[in-house]
Parts: structure tokens; C-alpha cells; sequence
């Protein structure tokens, strides 16, 4: 197009930038003729002249002289001989253009007039006899076009080289004669040299470059391609040496090398994308975005390219012949909806897109469809990074997107984008097949799973009113149902009017209520809840999937594989979905104005916090806010918190709900923290400790208690311990010891001096079963009784008759004083002492017993066995069963018998297990798994310490075991303690 320009005399003002002007002639003549408008049937007239060759054709142009010389020729279909073309050309400079040769020829050899398909045949001698001419003649130049397959407009050659296998034999004569012809005579000429590829672009889109920013750019690029070698990233297409692309990169400002490889080598390897004009095209839209949308671009680049556009989208997919890839585009990369921009809102808030931008660079590398499409890191990183960009970033990213696309592949060196849907769109596709209800459902149960009852919580489901929450001591989690109450991030801090009633109401009726601190609620964020939902429909249709293994079948193994391990990872996704969803936690506090809730937003669960039950990370936040009491109660706060004031007396069970019913107080969850403030005050002499089904007192002077949480354990206040009597210590062998005298005493006589020395009158059955427990051991026992005259033929009685006998008819006499009398005393054994209540109170009467056989040296086995009480399940029996690795160094033997009844089943599971505590613990969780599913539970757990050498009660042992236990809190408890 230009040498035709010039030739006719055209004179751009910039030609010197191209041409030396002083080579082109005042005067040529030109003749330009394009093939496909030529009719050799019917003639094509020209200049008043009806032509029916290319000679024709040429010489009409050349003017009438010329013609009249080539008429006959023209006339005849012969071509004109090498005399002819010069005594036309003379000594005037001459320019002849043919253009799609090719299509002539097709054009000629498809005639169904024999004699217009011959003139195919005059084709090449007419081209070497022009050619001829040209290469003798300087003042003469012959252009002739052949387009390439990597053309734009190269489909007729094409088509030319499928005719070669179909088409008549004299056309493939004639087509390789005139291509040999061609390749023989004369030059053949790319229309641009790849390094002028930069060249024209730049000047058919801009006006003027800057030349001091394309020198800072080039600068600043060589200073970070430096960095990023620094670092050990191996940059390759000629960035591993910085400076040399830094000067590549000023002549091709404001075009980064890298676009310009991408769009001539790769892209312009497409056979209908035109390297100069197709690049020109796109080019000018990709300039317009940035333009009109005011982006700062220092450098335009591969990932640059804007799919957005849909101009830019039409001409990289349909314009080249590719419309699969519009769908490909649009919905993983190309828009606002698109996988990448969601990995970009998600992963990249508030910084570049560079998942889209990774994802248009790969993209522009898998238009090719060869087996070597797709980006390397290499290719992806060129064509993506700018300054300060970190490269691991990158990849980063288009992992992120892998994840969710629908298109997008990694085969272990190349990402590509493909047309097949991949395993994600396999799952999307499935997902529309999911109906609500069953996602509804679905949700429902795994929101149960992820914040079930654990530990000290107990979680309520889905209330639908103040009945649905119980008033109790105990500390109960309330998750709020997501369709039926959720809250805006933004807004969240102001507790729902919901949650605020069910804190102040409770039962049918709606009474106040009155344990306020005993609940915390749980409630979603409703920007979450959509995404909740897709997830759970995700694994839905994921199960729906791999269950069907006909259409697994239909898929590729590596589809399969994918799909299989979508299989694993969509459940977990659903849940962490669901932790981000309920985020919204309202607890307690003092705050009137915001109706006694304070809110606090959970933090986001990872994947591997995820797997766990979430109840732990409700009391995680609990413990962060302060709202959980770790540390140790002193006596003086008990007191100034939990009495009412000016009260003399408080049970155990108020001071334990006074945690429970202040909103503003500290939840009181570890039961040791509340037994070990109260058993310090007992020692403390701050309060006496009696439990009133026992009738007993523990004073500062008395072995501490076991501290039992009931109504019907009360705390006195010393002084009105004392005005009610209470205040007294038990009898011990001690206070026998020294009222029996040095010999002998009856009965009643020894009552008397008791109550002289206790400053109280003691019970006879009190003395009766101390006298019992001092009368073991035969020989070695403490005490020797009689019921007769103490003399040579009265019988000692034994402990068992002891404690049955009327204390005022007996005679209590020291061993010694026995002997010396004549009274034979017996043999036998050590009873075992045998104790039932709840822990502390248990463990108390088993002590005081044991100290009282004077014959015993200790306790060899310690015996603690649970029952399973009706209506509670196996809940004591676990609770005595976590005593086990609480008490490691002891390591007891373990006895469990249940029997186990569920509904609908027949004859139910009868359960016997014994051995060590190392294999009892082995097969505890799914043992007490099962158990909790039944409907009937019964059976007992014993805990069996054996000791080596006997040990005394007051042994550290012993302590630990008592301590243990009693904060456990099992129940009512069964002791027995073998002495030695």
C-alpha cells in the first residue's frame, strides 16, 4: 500500500523517516490489480477498456499505448513474452502490484469453460517472463502478495493448499509452477520484521512517546527485575538480564516487551489474527480502557489486556476463531461475577486484582490449541508482574482461583484455561440440582455437630421463644437460628430485641429470669449466610457425584480425581463457612443501656481449627473478654459477693448460684475453684461447714471437708454456729481414749466424762459406733466390752455386737486391764469399712472410720464405685471414669458393668469390662458413645487403688484421690476401704 501511494505521487511529511526522498522518481507510472476482481468470462472494463487477463488488466492501466501493445495477448489468453513488457516499460519507472494471485488461480481453474480453465496454464510463464524483466530492468519493480496460514487473510491459500488433493491436475500444475516461479525470481518480503512489529504500533496509536518515561520506566524495570534475581527467582524471555531488557523496554514504551512477544508469536501465531492490523485493533481498545478509566498503568502488559471490554473479549475469542473461550472467559475471569474477582474481593481487599491479572495473562497464552499452550511461571510472571510486585504472589493467586474455577488447569508445568468444564463446573452444575430443602436440612445438622454440647456447655438449638430456654445453673449456649434472627456486621454491637428477651424471660409463662448469667447467645451474620449455604450445597452435590458411580465413569481420571477430592475438602469448607457465619456472640454483663449484653465477634476459624468442636471457641472468647474466673477465690471476696448482707448463714448451693444469677459477675465454670475457696474459709475460721443430712460440723479445728455444692450444706457464721450448738467436732477415739480412765468404765460413766470433755452431750449411737471401730483387731484391739461383770468368764463382744448393744449396759475395759482379769480375748481379722454418700461427705465418714481401728496399720485397697441413678444415663459413671488419667502415678484397676436398652431394639447390650486403667481408657469414648444413645442405662463403675504398703487416712495418696474425685462430683458414691 505505501510503494503504491508513493508511486502515484503521494508525499507524507514525515517520508524521510523511511525513505530517502531523493530516490523516488517525478514521474512513475503504476498498475495495481487484484485478482479476485478480474472476470476472464465477461472482462472487466478499465479506462474505456474491457480486459480479460492480468496482462490486460495491467496494460489498461498502464494507458492505451500499453494496451494496444498486449491486446492480442489479452485477446488470445496467452501470456505476453519478455519483448512485449519491455518495449512497454521503456525507460519510465514502473510499479506493477498483483494481489491474490491465488485467488485467481482458484478462480481460472474452476471454470466449467475449458478454454478460461487453460489460462491457468499461461500464468507462470506470464510471471517469469515479468519477473525476468524486473530483475534487468532497475527502473522496474513487480510486487506480488502471498498470504502466509499465520495471515489474517492467508484463508485462501489455505483453502489453495487443501485443493492440492482435490482440484484438477493442471491447477496444481499451475499453482506450483507459479510458486516456484515466485520463489525462484524474485525477493520474498514479510510486511514487518518482527523488530518493527513495536514500531508501527506505537505510531498508529500514538501521537507523540514521551522519551523521559519511557527511560524512567525502562530504569525502574531493571531495578526490580534485579531485586526479584536477587531474591532466587529465575525470570527467563530475557528478563534474567536486567539491563539489557531495561533498553528493550524503552524502545517498546509504552508497550512492555513482553505484550508484544505474546501478541506476535503466540497470538499471532493464530491464523486469523493479523500481527500488525489484529495487534492494532486490540490494542487501541486495551489504550481506551485505560483511558477512559482513569488506571494508572506504568508499562502496558499481557495481564493489561481488559476482557472486561467486550469489544476486547469478542476480538480474542470470536474474532479468532475461538468462541468457546467467551463462556471461559467471562465466568472465571472477565467481570465483576467472575471466579477471580470473587479470589480478589476475598484474598486481595484493598490491593491490586492480581488474580484477574494472573488469569488474563494465562489466558492469552491458551488461545494457540497446541499441545505447548498455557503459561509457564515464566510466562505468567513477565506478563504479569509490575514493579514492586512480589512473584510468589502470582502464583498464589491463581492457585486461589484454581480452587473455584471452572476452567482453569494446572498440568505440573503450564496453567492453561480449557473449554471442558473441570471438576468445578462439574459441581456448580450439580449444585442447581440441590433442592433448598435439603440444604436447609443439611445445614440444620451440621450446625448441631459443630457447636455440640461439650465440656462445662450445654447448647440449645433454634429457640423459638423464652419457653424454649430453661432457668438453670448451668451454663447453656443458644444459637439462634439463621432465617429466624441474623445481624449486620456493622450493626452487630447493639443486642437484637430478641436475644435481649430471652435473656430477661424465661418458661410459658415468660417469668423473670433469674439465673441470667447461665446464658450466652450465638447468632449469624447475614452476609454470611449466603455463602453458608453454598457450601453446604456444594457438598451435597459433591456426595451426589462420587454415590454415583455410572457418571463418574463418564468423567477423565483426572476429573475423577479432583472431583474425589473435592469429596474431602467440601465438608470441612461448609464448616469453616458456618464458623465465619456465626460470628456473633452476646454474653452477660453489667451494661444496662445495652440491655445487659455485651457483644463480641468470634474470630475466623482456619481449616484445622475447623475440625473441632467450635463450643471450645465460644469459651476461648469468653476467656479473652475476662468473663471466665481462673483465678483463685479468696475468702474475703466469697464472702463480700455471695452473702446476702447482714445474713448469718448462706447454703453452698447460694453461694454457687450467686455466679449464676449476676449478670455482671464472672462465670465460675472449674467447680474446684468454688470447693477449694470454701473448704479455705472452713480453715480460715471465716465460716463453719455443715452439712445438715449428716448433722455435722467442720470447723478450722476440724480435718478439712468434702465440699459438696447443696441446699442442704450450709455456711455459718462462727459466732451463730456456736448459738446453735452446731459448731462441735466429732467424736474421735481420742476423746474416749481419755475419758475411759486408766482400767475401766461403765457406760454411762463414760457418756458423762464425754460430755464434760466435748462440752456437749454425745449421742449413744456416736459412741457406740466409735467403740465399735476401736473394739477390731481381737488381740489388738483398743477397747475390750462386755456386757456382764467384768470377770474371768465374761465374753468380749464383737464390733458388730458393739454397735447393737444399749450403751448403758455395757463395760468399756483397756486391753491390758482385760488380760489381768482373766477375760480371754480372740483373734480375727480387720472388717472392711464401707461408707455411701456423695463424695466429700463419703470420704470424710470413710476416714474418721478407718482412724478409729486402733488395729489397723492402713489401707491397703481403696474401692470407689459409681451407680448409674435413673433418669441420668451414664453421666456418672463417665464423670468417676475421668478420674482415671487424672491419677496417673495410681493407676487403678477398672470394673464396668451396664446394661444398655434403645428404642425399637431387642434385647438390648449387656456391657461387663475389667482390667487396667490403661486399657479401660482405650475403649472409655466408645463405650460411653454408645451408652449415651440408649434410653436405659443402668450398671455401676468401681475404681480399684491398690496400695503396696498399707497407708494411713491422712496420706498423700489418699488426699489426692479424695480431692480428685469430690471435684468430679459423681453422684452418690459407694467407699470401701480393706485395712491391714
Amino acid at each position: 500500500m505505501a510503494v503504491y501511494h508513493l508511486a502515484r505521487g503521494s508525499r507524507p511529511n514525515n517520508l524521510a523517516e523511511f525513505v530517502d526522498p531523493g530516490l523516488l522518481p517525478e514521474r512513475c507510472q503504476v498498475a495495481a490489480v487484484v485478482g479476485d476482481t478480474l472476470d476472464p468470462e465477461n472482462g472487466l472494463l478499465t479506462n474505456g477498456i474491457r480486459t480479460f487477463t492480468i496482462w490486460g488488466e495491467i496494460g489498461a492501466q498502464l494507458g492505451p499505448e500499453a494496451y494496444a501493445q498486449l491486446a492480442a495477448s489479452d485477446a488470445g489468453r496467452t501470456a505476453p513474452g519478455k519483448a512485449t513488457w519491455e518495449a512497454i516499460v521503456g525507460d519510465t519507472p514502473t510499479v506493477i502490484i498483483i494481489d491474490e494471485i491465488a485467488q485467481h488461480l482458484r478462480q481460472l481453474t474452476s471454470s466449467g469453460n475449458p478454454d478460461v480453465r487453460r489460462m491457468a496454464q499461461a500464468i507462470p510463464p506470464f510471471l517469469k517472463n515479468l519477473f525476468e524483466l524486473a530483475a534487468g530492468n532497475p527502473r522496474v519493480a513487480v510486487i506480488i502478495t502471498l498470504a502466509t496460514r499465520a495471515d489474517a487473510y492467508g484463508r485462501e491459500t489455505e483453502d489453495l493448499h487443501e485443493l492440492l488433493d482435490e482440484a484438477e491436475a493442471e491447477f496444481a500444475a499451475a499453482l506450483q509452477d507459479t510458486q516456484s516461479i515466485v520463489a525462484r525470481t524474485g525477493n520474498v518480503i514479510k510486511p514487518a520484521e518482527d523488530a518493527e512489529i513495536v514500531e508501527i504500533l506505537k505510531r498508529r496509536l500514538f501521537a507523540e512517546i514521551a522519551r523521559p518515561a519511557a527511560r524512567e520506566a525502562a530504569a525502574a524495570y531493571r531495578a526490580f527485575y534485579e531485586d526479584v534475581r536477587a531474591q532466587g527467582e529465575p525470570l527467563g524471555g530475557g528478563a534474567e538480564a536486567p539491563t539489557t531488557y531495561a533498553e528493550l523496554i524503552e524502545r517498546s514504551y509504552p508497550f512492555h516487551p513482553e505484550l508484544v512477544r505474546v501478541l506476535d508469536k503466540r497470538i499471532g501465531s493464530i491464523s486469523v489474527f493479523n500481527r500488525a492490523r489484529g495487534a492494532l485493533r486490540l490494542l487501541a481498545e486495551v489504550v481506551d480502557g485505560v483511558w477512559t478509566d482513569h488506571r494508572e498503568v506504568d508499562l502496558l502488559n499481557v495481564a493489561d489486556i481488559d476482557f472486561r471490554r467486550p469489544a476486547v473479549l469478542s476480538h480474542l475469542t470470536i474474532g479468532i476463531e475461538r468462541p468457546d473461550f467467551e463462556p471461559v472467559a467471562r465466568v472465571d475471569f472477565a467481570g465483576a461475577d467472575s471466579h477471580a474477582a470473587e479470589v480478589d474481593a476475598r484474598r486481595f481487599a484493598g490491593r491490586p486484582p492480581y488474580a484477574t491479572r494472573a488469569c488474563t495473562t494465562v489466558f492469552c497464552h491458551s488461545l494457540e490449541l497446541v499441545t505447548t499452550a498455557g503459561a509457564t511461571r515464566t510466562d505468567y510472571l513477565l506478563g504479569t508482574l509490575r514493579t514492586g510486585d512480589d512473584p510468589t504472589i502470582i502464583g498464589e493467586a491463581l492457585a486461589e482461583v484454581e480452587k473455584v474455577a471452572w476452567h482453569l488447569a494446572w498440568d505440573g508445568a503450564r496453567w492453561r484455561f480449557l473449554t471442558e468444564p473441570n471438576a468445578n463446573a462439574i459441581i456448580a452444575e450439580e449444585m442447581r440440582n440441590i433442592p433448598n430443602s435439603r440444604v436447609n436440612a443439611e445445614l440444620d445438622a451440621l450446625i448441631h455437630r459443630t457447636f455440640p454440647t461439650d465440656g462445662p456447655v450445654r447448647t440449645l438449638f433454634f429457640p423459638t421463644g423464652p419457653a424454649s430456654v430453661s432457668d438453670e445453673a448451668a451454663l447453656r449456649l443458644v444459637v439462634m437460628h439463621h432465617d429466624d434472627l441474623a445481624v449486620v456486621g456493622e450493626k452487630a454491637s447493639a443486642a437484637p430485641a430478641r436475644v435481649v428477651e430471652l435473656l430477661d424471660r424465661c418458661g410459658m409463662a415468660e417469668n423473670i429470669r433469674m439465673y441470667r448469667n447461665a446464658v450466652v447467645f450465638l447468632v449469624a451474620d447475614e452476609d454470611a449466610k449466603d455463602a453458608m449455604r453454598d457450601r453446604v450445597r456444594a457438598t451435597l452435590a459433591v456426595d451426589a457425584i462420587v454415590g454415583d458411580g455410572q457418571r463418574m465413569a463418564q468423567f477423565s481420571p483426572d476429573v475423577q480425581r479432583r472431583i474425589r477430592a473435592a469429596h474431602g475438602t467440601t465438608r470441612l469448607e461448609a464448616r469453616v463457612a458456618i464458623n465465619r457465619c456465626f460470628r456473633h456472640l452476646y454474653y452477660p454483663s453489667g451494661d444496662r443501656a445495652a440491655g445487659y449484653l455485651r457483644h463480641v465477634e468470634l474470630p475466623p476459624q482456619q481449616q484445622g481449627e475447623a475440625e473441632k468442636a467450635q463450643t471450645r471457641t465460644i469459651l476461648d472468647a469468653l476467656r479473652n473478654e475476662g468473663k471466665i474466673r481462673e483465678a483463685k477465690l479468696s475468702t474475703d471476696y466469697l464472702r463480700q459477693k455471695t452473702w446476702p448482707a447482714g445474713a448469718t448463714d448462706v447454703t453452698t448451693k447460694d453461694v454457687a448460684d450467686y455466679f449464676w444469677k449476676d449478670h455482671a459477675a464472672q462465670l465460675v465454670l472449674d467447680p474446684t475453684l468454688l470447693r477449694d475457696a470454701i473448704r479455705d474459709g472452713v480453715r480460715n475460721g471465716a465460716w463453719v461447714y455443715y452439712d445438715a443430712r449428716a448433722e455435722r460440723a467442720w470447723t478450722s479445728d476440724s480435718p478439712p471437708p468434702g465440699v459438696e455444692i447443696s441446699s442442704d450444706v450450709i455456711l455459718f457464721d462462727p459466732d451463730e454456729a456456736r448459738r446453735r450448738g452446731i459448731a462441735r467436732r466429732p467424736l474421735s477415739w481420742d476423746d474416749l481414749d481419755r475419758a475411759l480412765g486408766p482400767e475401766q468404765a461403765a457406760g454411762p460413766a463414760l457418756r458423762a466424762r464425754l460430755e464434760e470433755r466435748l462440752g456437749r452431750e454425745p449421742e449413744k449411737r456416736e459412741v457406740l459406733d466409735v467403740l465399735a471401730r476401736a473394739a477390731e483387731g481381737g488381740s489388738s484391739a483398743r477397747v475390750v466390752a462386755v456386757a456382764a461383770e467384768p470377770g474371768p468368764a465374761a465374753v468380749p463382744l464383737r464390733p458388730d455386737e458393739i454397735a447393737a448393744a444399749s450403751l448403758e449396759q455395757l463395760t468399756l475395759l483397756r486391753p491390758a486391764a482385760a488380760k489381768r482379769i482373766g477375760i480371754r480375748l480372740g483373734g480375727g481379722g480387720i472388717r472392711p469399712v464401707e461408707v455411701t454418700g456423695v463424695a466429700g461427705v463419703a470420704f470424710q465418714r470413710l476416714l474418721d472410720q478407718v482412724a478409729d481401728v486402733a488395729a489397723a496399720k492402713g489401707i491397703t485397697q481403696l474401692s470407689v464405685s459409681a451407680l448409674a441413678e435413673p433418669g441420668e444415663g451414664p453421666r456418672d459413671l463417665s464423670l468417676l471414669g475421668k478420674a482415671v488419667p487424672m491419677l496417673p502415678r495410681l493407676a487403678p484397676s477398672v470394673a464396668l458393668e451396664m446394661v444398655l436398652e434403645f428404642a425399637g431394639l431387642q434385647p438390648g447390650a449387656n456391657l461387663t469390662l475389667a482390667g487396667p486403667a490403661a486399657d479401660y481408657q482405650r475403649v472409655e469414648d466408645a463405650v460411653f458413645a454408645l451408652a449415651r444413645t440408649a434410653t436405659k442405662v443402668a450398671g455401676s463403675l468401681r475404681l480399684d487403688f491398690q496400695f503396696e504398703a498399707p497407708l494411713p487416712p491422712t496420706a498423700d495418696e489418699i488426699a489426692r484421690i479424695r480431692k480428685v474425685i469430690a471435684d468430679l462430683n459423681p453422684g452418690v458414691l459407694r467407699l470401701r476401704a480393706e485395712l491391714a
